[in-house]
Order: C-alpha cells, then sequence, then structure tokens
C-alpha cells in the first residue's frame, strides 16, 4: 500500500454456502524489532445446509486485533483479540441436537476471543516444497464474560522426505480438541471440527464424516439414515503421499502428481443426550482411503484432481471417488 510495505484488503464471497465480507489492514513492520501488527472486520451469512452440514445458518460479524513475533529465522507466535457477534436460526426441521443447544443457551451470542498460536516452516520452498517441515499450533479460548465459554486447540504438521532428485514421501498430520467450560453446558455446534474430502481424507465428500445430527420426528424430508453430518470436539486425521515426476512431462514444476493414503475421523466426546449417531473416540471408527491425485498450477490458480477409493467406509459414510477443487494444492 503505498509503498509502505503494508497490506490493505478488502475480500467478498458471494455463494450459496456464503455470503461474507470482509477488512483487514496489516503492518508487517509495526516495530523495528518486526513485531507486526493488523485489523481485521468481517460480516459473514453462512447456511451450513449448502456445504453438507445440518440445517442452521449463521450471522455473524465482528473485529479483531492482532500482533505477531519473530522468535527465530523460522519461527512465529501471534496473539490476538476478536470480539463477534453471531445470531444462529434453525433451519427447516431442525435437527434435536440443534434445538437442544438453543433451548439451553439461546441463539445469539457475544463471544470474546483471546488467541494465539506459533508457527515454524524449514520447508525448502513455498510452493510444492520437496524437503523440510512445517508446523503450527493454535489455540482459541472464549474468555469469561462471553456469553459461550470454550476453547480450541488445533495442530497441524508435514515433513518431507526426499528419495531422489524427483521422489520425494510426504506425511501430514492435523489434530484438533474443543472444550467448554464454566456455566457452557456443551461446545457450541457450530464451532465443531469436520472431516472427509480435500485435505482431510479423500474418497468421502467433504465434511461427512464423523457424528450426526438426529432428525425431528416431524420431519417429512429425511434422506439420509444416519443424519446429517455434525462434526464433533475432536479431529484426528493423518496421511502419507509418495510424490513422484509424471510421466512424458518436461516441465515438473507445474504439476504435482501422489500416491497417496489416508486415515482420520472426528469424534464428540460428550455426546448430547438426544443424539442415536455420537461415538467418542475409537481406534476402530477411523476411516480409511487411497488413490492418486495431481495438482496442476494453472492460469486461474492451482486446480487439484484426486481418484481415491474408500477402504473401509461405515454405514451412513458418503463417499466421493472423483474430487476436484480449485484452489488447494496437496
Amino acid at each position: 500500500m503505498l509503498g509502505t510495505g503494508n497490506s490493505l484488503g478488502l475480500n467478498v464471497s458471494w455463494s450459496q454456502f456464503q455470503k461474507s465480507v470482509s477488512f483487514n489492514y496489516f503492518n508487517p513492520y509495526f516495530t523495528l524489532d518486526g513485531i507486526s501488527r493488523g485489523f481485521n472486520m468481517f460480516f459473514r451469512k453462512t447456511d451450513f445446509d449448502k456445504r453438507n452440514i445440518a440445517r442452521f445458518s449463521t450471522d455473524s460479524i465482528g473485529a479483531g486485533l492482532n500482533f505477531g513475533f519473530p522468535i527465530g529465522e523460522t519461527e512465529r507466535i501471534n496473539f490476538g483479540l476478536n470480539v463477534e457477534y453471531t445470531d444462529i436460526t434453525e433451519g427447516l426441521f431442525p435437527a434435536l441436537e440443534i434445538s437442544e443447544f438453543l433451548a439451553k443457551e439461546g441463539s445469539t451470542f457475544v463471544n470474546y476471543k483471546l488467541n494465539t498460536s506459533w508457527s515454524s516452516s524449514k520447508l525448502n520452498r513455498g510452493l510444492f516444497p520437496t524437503a523440510g517441515r512445517s508446523q503450527s499450533l493454535n489455540l482459541e479460548v472464549s474468555v469469561p464474560g462471553s456469553d459461550l465459554t470454550f476453547y480450541k486447540v488445533n495442530y497441524k504438521g508435514q515433513i518431507y522426505f526426499p528419495l531422489s532428485s524427483s521422489w520425494t514421501f510426504r506425511l501430514r498430520t492435523e489434530l484438533g480438541f474443543a472444550e467448554r467450560y464454566g456455566d457452557t453446558d456443551t461446545v457450541p455446534f457450530f464451532e465443531h471440527f469436520f472431516s472427509g474430502g480435500f485435505g482431510s481424507v479423500r474418497g468421502f465428500k467433504s465434511n461427512t464424516l464423523g457424528p450426526g445430527t438426529t432428525p425431528s420426528p416431524n420431519d417429512p424430508f429425511v434422506t439420509r439414515e444416519g443424519g446429517d453430518p455434525f462434526g464433533g470436539n475432536l479431529l484426528v486425521e493423518g496421511s502419507a503421499e509418495l510424490i513422484f515426476p509424471l510421466p512424458f512431462v518436461e516441465d515438473q514444476r507445474q504439476f504435482r502428481p501422489v500416491i497417496f493414503v489416508d486415515a482420520g475421523n472426528v469424534f464428540n466426546t460428550n455426546c448430547p443426550s438426544v443424539s442415536q449417531n455420537c461415538f467418542d473416540f475409537d481406534w476402530g471408527e477411523l476411516r480409511y482411503s487411497a488413490g492418486i491425485g495431481v495438482t496442476w498450477l494453472a492460469g486461474l490458480g492451482p486446480m487439484t484432481f484426486a481418484i481415491a477409493k474408500p477402504l473401509n467406509e461405515g454405514p451412513f459414510d458418503r463417499t466421493e471417488f472423483f474430487q476436484f477443487e480449485l484452489g488447494r494444492t496437496f
């Protein structure tokens, strides 16, 4: 922005699933020591039914302030405070879990969230790395004085092992946990983790793994046994990928083909009393898939394709043999 090195952003997203407008300002060198400072404001209207999730929608508006501190050439910690107003609207014939939560806690909330994160990146390049590792650990706490009190912890890590000049082995994991405290009875359902799809367990439809909702007895539109995806407060995922050169292609810099095995699921350690399809952590409930995929750096951005076969799908799981996404890389 005006040659200062600062950035100013206005983002607008408009789709069936989400309509959002956000504004952000970021100064990477707020001090000479490299401490950064940023501001953000947003408005978000989300219809979760349009993204393979239970029937409800949220209207959210909020603002935040954050600071970042370098603690080395490859590591950084961040701190922030966000204030968020959320209004929950039940869908037509809402699930019993949603009705139970709203009856206990209400439908409008003002939450003050403190967040801190640590990140480390020792990858040999930002795009299509072939060596090194990266990690991040995030903690978000809805502090006392908020309408809902809870916390969320999320860890992401990946490591690359070069096998030769053109073959690489990659391991990835993501772990998440959320819990309530104080007067709040359960983790808010709209703060749940979800699993399935790209960046998760390929071969299963996006966000569909894990516990499901219990439909209203009056719902005449129930078409899926096991309910709609409801997510959970515990996330466990991991992947192993073999990156290899694409045959008959001279310039490999635009393509990344992989053979992969994915594993993971979401669980709920505090299932609602009305739930019929809800389960705590169990190694036997982890889902596995294997397949092959490729990312192509096209002019419109990264285009990723995958063909995956679920290895142990459950009776209520939704599978997807071919998957495509724009904007994501392996």
